[in-house]
């Protein structure tokens, strides 16, 4: 053999062993590789994907759940992926069902708010629809009475017999939602709520506190339990549910910020200035947790004892009423109070005080001042 071809032959065996370390060396790496996916897939838990449509997070936080029914996009939401799936895979399984008299009304009502309101309504609200359907359904229809063959004339007589107008109006308004879901799921073929009369209670706009008896209530309320409860109402403008919803996690020191929790329209779940007047309260409330631990009912009784020529959520008309006499503009005071159209704002809170409306016609009138004798014939 001569020298080349030794050569050439050291070379391949060099060669050989460095392929061999090459290999082992990638198959450690994939080893490894595949040890840190599989623990990765460990400590991440997996979603589980719904049977039919799409999850996907909105920008307000929440998760919407779609699915098609008769063409159209339905969805349902929660604050929570899992809830959100349990949701969106009831709702399937009622859009699936054929239309049938499986459901009695009460079951459906009961369905009807566990399904589409809970966790959607603010919590109170919730209550209250429970307490309707106890109160005010149960007691005057038969509680057998099937889905399918409930009638106009039963619904009519069913409303005729609550006599509190606001309360016929909540419950017209649950059948209303009840009825048209079942349509939608196709448990029955007709919706017997478009027969019913309408129920519209009539809704007082309201009257703000003057200065004076703003002055007075709070004057009223020094020492009370309830004190800093309406003064947060007062200085922030929110509902009553609203406000004994705030945290203390809900406030933001640094930015002077508050998250208000509300639910009653699109734009409600909002975030606020945090006021000064505000900011001189929180000392006396709690550190963590809910601000204010009251029932809804209780602040509102005890409220009409330090006031009784006004209602709790006068508070509110006050706080607006405040703002627009400080020249506060009127889309600000929308964007503050959570109202989704700028109409309800003006509409409701048109009515600003006398010294307001008097001092913005001297402005008018002394555009008017010129003397008439200066005036040419």
């Amino acid at each position: 053999m001569n020298t080349n071809e030794q050569l050439i032959r050291q070379y391949a065996e060099q060669l050989n062993k460095i392929a061999f370390k090459l290999v082992s060396l990638l198959n450690d790496i994939d080893i490894e590789v595949q040890e840190r996916r599989d623990k990765i897939l460990i400590m991440t838990p997996r979603r589980k994907k719904p049977k039919e449509g799409c999850i996907l997070q909105r920008r307000d936080g929440r998760y919407e759940g779609r699915y098609m029914q008769d063409g159209k996009q339905r969805s349902v939401y929660a604050r929570a992926y899992d809830d959100c799936l349990t949701k969106l895979n009831k709702a399937i399984e009622l859009r699936d069902k054929a239309v049938s008299s499986e459901y009695t009304l009460i079951e459906w009502l009961t369905e009807f708010i566990r399904t589409y309101k809970q966790g959607e309504v603010a919590a109170e609200t919730y209550k209250q629809m429970e307490r309707n359907i106890r109160l005010h359904v149960i007691p005057h229809i038969d509680n057998a009475i099937s889905l399918a063959v409930v009638k106009p004339m039963d619904i009519q007589k069913l409303l005729s017999s609550i006599e509190a107008i606001r309360t016929r109006e909540s419950v017209h308004n649950l059948l209303t939602g009840a009825f048209r879901q079942a349509v939608a799921e196709r448990l029955i073929d007709y919706n017997p709520m478009l027969a019913v009369k309408r129920v519209k209670a009539k809704r007082d706009k309201g009257m703000a506190l003057s200065v004076a008896e703003q002055s007075e209530f709070i004057q009223a309320i020094r020492g009370d339990k309830l004190e800093y409860y309406y003064l947060f109402c007062l200085y922030s403008g929110c509902r009553r549910n609203e406000a004994l919803a705030v945290r203390r996690e809900d406030i933001d020191e640094q930015q002077k910020t508050i998250h208000i929790r509300g639910t009653k329209t699109e734009l409600s779940d909002r975030v606020i200035p945090l006021f000064d007047t505000i900011s001189k309260i929180l000392s006396v409330l709690p550190s963590i947790g809910k601000l204010f631990d009251f029932k809804s009912d209780y602040v509102s009784r005890q409220f009409k004892k330090f006031c009784p020529a006004h209602n709790l959520h006068d508070l509110r008309h006050t706080f607006a009423t405040r703002a627009l006499e400080a020249g506060v503009p009127i889309k600000v005071v929308q964007t503050w109070l959570g109202h989704s159209e700028i109409s309800t704002t003006a509409d409701i809170y048109s009515d600003v005080s006398r010294e307001l409306s008097l001092s913005e016609a001297a402005k008018l009138d002394s555009l008017f001042a010129e003397d008439p004798s200066d005036s040419d014939d």
